[in-house]
């Protein structure tokens, strides 16, 4: 029964050895970086409740919370910074160019039930048949938009959508 246990043990440690480089956003793992002193302050500014920050530099690999061609963010590399922290009880994630101007922030709802009415209305015509998987508040220049994943047993569908539940761009995803 030992030598059962010891080879499982053994084969998970192997396998997990053998793992991708790539990472999650919240990879706490990453190395954590002291962002220069303009950023920190158009940060604490804007967000001068945010909790648990954590500065590091942009990286193109890290699976972000939104579709960044989608939300139409500007472009960046691996001299820009992404923020993560707290604030009112969500996990936010924003951007900033390395000469500190703001890119966008987001922050994937918690409970589905704080999406706009005017959303799940919207989605409840047109998307009769799909279940809503996520919604993503972004914020960007001077305006808020909701990223909606929706899955049924044949497609995936994204949406980027106003808070009038008009939308924006739309993407679907045939299932294999």
């Amino acid at each position: 029964m030992k030598g059962k246990a010891f080879i499982a043990i053994a084969t998970v440690v192997i396998l997990s050895a053998c793992g991708t480089a790539t990472y999650k956003a919240t990879d706490t793992s990453r190395p954590v970086v002291i962002a220069p002193a303009n950023l920190q302050t158009a940060f604490n500014a804007q967000y001068p409740h945010a909790t648990r920050v954590v500065w590091s530099n942009y990286n193109p690999v890290v699976v972000a919370p939104i579709d960044w061609d989608l939300a139409g963010f500007a472009a960046m590399d691996d001299n820009d910074y992404v923020v993560e922290f707290t604030q009112d009880g969500e996990y936010y994630y924003t951007w900033y160019h390395d000469i500190g101007k703001w890119v966008g922030s987001a922050y994937t709802l918690k409970d589905l039930s704080a999406t706009p009415p005017a959303i799940t209305g919207t989605i409840r015509n047109k998307y009769p048949f799909y279940i809503i998987s996520t919604v993503t508040k972004e914020f960007k220049d001077n305006s808020i938009t909701y990223e909606v994943e929706l899955k049924n047993t044949q497609s995936q569908v994204k949406l980027l959508m106003d808070e009038n539940g008009n939308i924006i761009k739309e993407r679907t995803k045939l299932l294999e």
